[in-house]
């Protein structure tokens, strides 16, 4: 979403949602296993993002070490808990890292 977007958002009072994802425990993920491991759980949180989220409308940006932001434009409240359950669904099935399974945000496939 671009500023002008945002701007045309707000100025025409069009509806926008925001979500926080904090990924527990990701820190703990590099210290053990390894920046290159967290670099793994980053790069499969932005396909869970695809997979969850809608093409060319939704906006999902890692805002911090373990946090990320999502901006769902034209998104009223309860299409916001709708996509807040697809992504905690996601993010809590069973993971594995490498031949480890993990309580992680690292899907297997």
């Amino acid at each position: 979403m671009t500023e002008q977007e945002l701007a045309h958002t707000a100025f025409y009072g069009r509806k926008l949602s925001a979500l926080i994802i904090y990924i527990d425990h990701f820190k703990n993920i590099n210290s053990t296993y390894g920046h290159h491991a967290g670099d793994l759980v980053t790069q499969k949180l932005g396909q869970l993002f695809q997979q969850n989220l809608r093409k060319d409308i939704d906006v999902a940006k890692r805002i911090g070490g373990e946090e990320f932001a999502v901006i769902l434009p034209k998104t009223d409240s309860q299409q916001t808990v709708d996509a807040a359950e697809r992504l905690h669904d996601g993010l809590h099935a069973p993971r594995c890292l490498g031949s480890r399974v993990a309580r992680s945000t690292l899907p297997c496939q």
